[in-house]
């Protein structure tokens, strides 16, 4: 913990660092001049990688906790002969089972570990043989139910569309077993309102009937593409190879799909974030101004407003030139607020959450939808389970490795137009 205080203590140095360069500007009457803005930069991009660094050690503090206390349980119920495993030991149980199918492979497991496969396996635990084939040699395993929180966790570190928290992702997310067409009703009844009757009056009068329509989300296959691991790293290494396996799956599906939730059209495909959402207001190619700002979040209905996930979306690069604006010429209070990890309050942009997402666009260029503002609750996201791990130890048999490849299906729409708004670039 001494090193996590450490890093959100030099955090904090440059933090300060970075409000005294934007209020000796403003002080002066002038903008920043090259140096300084390429010093800021440096800067900002220096915390924002220490406060991740400080969010990864945090959560690798609570995983080994957790891991800590489950192995403590498994311990003493055995020392009692307790033949019944709770839930969380039957879980920790798998994990080590998947960790050894991934290091050896089935017939490379201990005894041991190979029969209690056999035992989750006969009640549908996630370890049925697949054939790659018609011949009759053996294929890979596939891994499911149990790799999906890995893949998740991993996933989430992409965009803020997943994670293992629904509530904290900038989307309103479904988790279905099963890939079959999933339909929502909607409706846009913002502009309709009700009218003053007099007595006896007609109400149905000048009626406008409400128009209710649907949305769909399929489930679009992603794969991680086929990675190749030598034998000798996993049988030999002393780190934790599962977790490496986890990761390369999870890193390159991560990148794949928080594209898509961000920019893809929605022809035979999600349908982005970017895409779904609607014109709010448009700004110069040069440097959007809190005034704009303003203007694209009120641009949204203030029925949205109060949404937990009403919020700020762009590009770290972005967010970092936002970072230097100030809220007027006699007020040289930042429009950025820094948060406290800690204490679990986000940073903030006016008063709203913000969501960074690398897939928007970067640059203030003709045509870029550089800030979303609005509702992210009215983003759908789909996330079909299970995710399923494969592993081949035959195709590449000829230079002793293992071929691993992992599979995940996602759909995405915005289910409410109206509800998030882009600022255009002209």
């Amino acid at each position: 913990m001494n090193k996590i205080k450490e890093l959100d203590e030099k955090r904090k140095v440059i933090l300060d660092n970075l409000k005294e360069y934007v209020q000796r500007a403003e002080k002066e009457g002038r903008e920043m001049n090259a140096d300084e803005n390429k010093q800021f930069d440096a800067w900002f991009k220096e915390s924002e990688e220490l406060r991740d660094q400080a969010t990864r050690m945090r959560n690798l503090a609570l995983l080994e906790a957790e891991e800590t206390e489950k192995l403590g349980e498994k311990r003493e119920k055995e020392k009692d002969n307790a033949p019944v495993l709770s839930a969380e030991e039957r879980k920790l149980e798998k994990r080590n089972i998947l960790s050894e199918y991934i290091r050896y492979g089935w017939h490379g497991m201990s005894p041991e570990v190979r029969e209690k496969a056999e035992v989750y396996k006969s009640k549908g635990f996630e370890g049925e043989k697949r054939a790659q084939s018609t011949t009759t040699t053996e294929g890979g395993y596939t891994i499911d139910t149990d790799v999906a929180p890995e893949l998740i966790r991993v996933m989430a570190h992409f965009g803020p569309f997943i994670g293992p928290d629904a509530d904290a992702t900038a989307s309103k997310l479904y988790r279905s077993s099963k890939g079959g067409t999933l339909y929502f009703p909607k409706i846009d009844d913002t502009s309709l309102k009700g009218v003053l009757l007099a007595e006896a009056g007609d109400s149905t009068s000048g009626h406008t009937d409400a128009a209710f329509d649907r949305v769909q989300l399929d489930a679009y296959k992603y794969t991680s593409r086929m990675f190749k691991v030598n034998s000798e790293l996993l049988q030999d290494s002393e780190i934790d190879i599962a977790a490496e396996v986890f990761g390369l799956a999870g890193t390159r599906l991560g990148r794949a799909v928080n594209t898509d939730l961000t920019t893809a059209n929605g022809s035979s495909k999600p349908q982005g974030v970017v895409a779904g959402s609607t014109f709010g207001k448009v700004s110069a190619a040069t440097q959007f101004t809190r005034s704009e700002m303003i203007d694209l979040k009120y641009s949204v209905n203030v029925a949205y407003h109060s949404s937990p996930k009403f919020a700020w979306m762009m590009h770290p690069l972005i967010m970092a030139s936002i970072v230097k604006l100030t809220i007027g010429s006699s007020d040289d209070r930042p429009l950025w607020q820094a948060g406290d990890i800690q204490r679990g309050i986000p940073d903030q942009l006016e008063g709203m959450k913000i969501f960074l997402n690398s897939d928007m666009a970067s640059t203030l260029a003709d045509g870029n939808k550089v800030l979303l503002a609005g509702d992210f609750d009215k983003f759908y996201v789909r996330e079909t389970l299970p995710m399923v791990l494969k592993r081949t130890d035959e195709r590449y048999i000829e230079t002793d490795q293992v071929g691993f490849v992992a599979f995940a299906r996602f759909d995405s729409v915005v289910a409410d137009t109206t509800a998030i708004k882009y600022l255009d670039i002209t």
